[in-house]
């Protein structure tokens, strides 16, 4: 389901299918990696045909012998325009058992567009659907909680009492992050809060909606209503979610408000100090130096702020080390970074002991510094005993460290 989050063109269903398919050819180009612009709004002037009435339509897949992708997507949807709601359940046959590259896109796309013009169809034949069945039902779910998110969950709640494997999720995935789309987000996070016990399925539902929210609100909007349902709902486990997936894809948009509002916002610090953290961890994907000097900063117990700063540095090193040893040889002194520095350098270790060895230095505690050391080293002994002893004998190491490194590798 993950290739179908991004947000679709929007829905009006009183200008007809057409307008609605238009939206979804904008989405087609841009999931197979060819956004473009389409202009005019009707599919036919995308096609470039004069239009066909509706019914007696000729749908004919096998006919689509076009490989690049955006001609395609076009010429499929010109297909679909011209159906009717009677039309689309012998059409969906055709569709059915593919394992060709275009069968998920294009079943995704057929559904959306019996969806449009018949929900409850939709649905039923989504759910009849051969060798796409809980990905097509994802689709009609969440086409139809576009439109009327009640309707769309009473019609889920009969399915899931028969719901098989996969199935039950599918459905609710689609009913929440379409429900969130209708607008009405509070809806949708008390569908999630009620009916996803898995502490995954949480979290990956929660992200889509609040990334609908920030996109349809902006931050400041969405901020405010964080701060209003964190005064009416005493599930910390829950707000935990919420905040935390807000504000790591917040932070991408305007980073430095974010940062701000997770300061100055007196949440309870059970799920502030993560969603600082995550927030941080998040920014420093895109501005390194930023998240490093947020972290540092944070009121998170010490522990937690070594976790963040350990993966912040680890994931820098990976991108850019030149830059991340650039910028601790300017960053003030301190405990925590200290830490950070020496577990980072053990991350390292279990690729490249020799990169991790250039990391060693920037622990500024000469107590930590050497037992980063000596762990460093014994990884290596342990990965490549060759070239450790002759890095050692280059080193110019004490017998007392030598003595230690020893000691460390026959511990491990």
């Amino acid at each position: 389901m993950a290739s179908e989050h991004a947000p679709l063109g929007e829905t009006a269903s009183s200008r007809g299918v057409s307008v609605f398919l238009a939206g979804v050819a904008a989405v087609a180009g841009f999931v197979v990696g060819h956004f473009v612009s389409l202009g005019p709004t009707t599919v036919d002037a995308v096609s470039g045909s004069e239009g066909t009435p509706k019914g007696n339509a000729v749908f004919d897949v096998a006919s689509l012998d076009i490989s690049d992708p955006v001609a395609r997507a076009r010429r499929f949807l010109a297909m679909l325009e011209p159906l009717d709601a009677a039309e689309f359940p012998e059409a969906a046959k055709q569709l059915h058992g593919r394992r060709d590259e275009w069968a998920v896109f294009e079943a995704r796309l057929f559904i959306w567009a019996w969806s449009e013009v018949d929900h409850v169809g939709a649905l039923a034949g989504a759910l009849e659907w051969s060798g796409l069945r809980d990905t097509v039902a994802y689709s009609a779910v969440r086409s139809w909680a576009r439109v009327d998110p009640i309707a769309a969950q009473q019609a889920v709640r009969l399915e899931l009492e028969d719901a098989e494997g996969n199935l039950g999720t599918s459905l609710l995935s689609g009913l929440a992050y379409g429900w969130a789309e209708s607008g009405d987000f509070d809806g949708a996070l008390q569908l999630i809060e009620a009916r996803f016990q898995s502490l995954v399925h949480r979290e990956t539902v929660t992200e889509l909606v609040m990334e609908e929210m920030l996109r349809v609100r902006g931050p400041a909007a969405s901020f405010a209503w964080a701060e209003e349902l964190a005064s009416r709902n005493e599930d910390r486990a829950f707000l935990s979610i919420v905040f935390r997936k807000l504000g790591r894809n917040a932070i991408l948009i305007e980073p430095e408000a974010t940062a701000e509002w997770l300061d100055g916002f007196e949440g309870h610090p059970s799920y502030m100090n993560r969603a600082r953290r995550a927030a941080a961890m998040m920014w420093a994907r895109s501005d390194p130096s930023a998240g490093l000097a947020w972290m540092i900063s944070q009121p998170a117990t010490q522990e937690r702020r070594i976790e963040g700063l350990t993966t912040i540095l680890a994931d820098w090193a990976t991108r850019d080390a030149s830059a991340a040893r650039g910028w601790l040889r300017e960053a003030p002194r301190d405990p925590v970074l200290d830490e950070g520095v020496a577990r980072a350098a053990g991350s390292i270790a279990r690729k490249s002991p020799r990169d991790a060895l250039a990391w060693v230095a920037f622990v500024r505690d000469p107590n930590l510094r050497e037992e980063t050391l000596v762990a460093v080293a014994a990884q290596w002994v342990g990965s490549d005993p060759a070239a450790a002893s002759t890095w050692m004998a280059e080193a110019g190491l004490s017998e007392e460290v030598r003595r230690r490194i020893d000691a460390a590798r026959q511990r491990s």
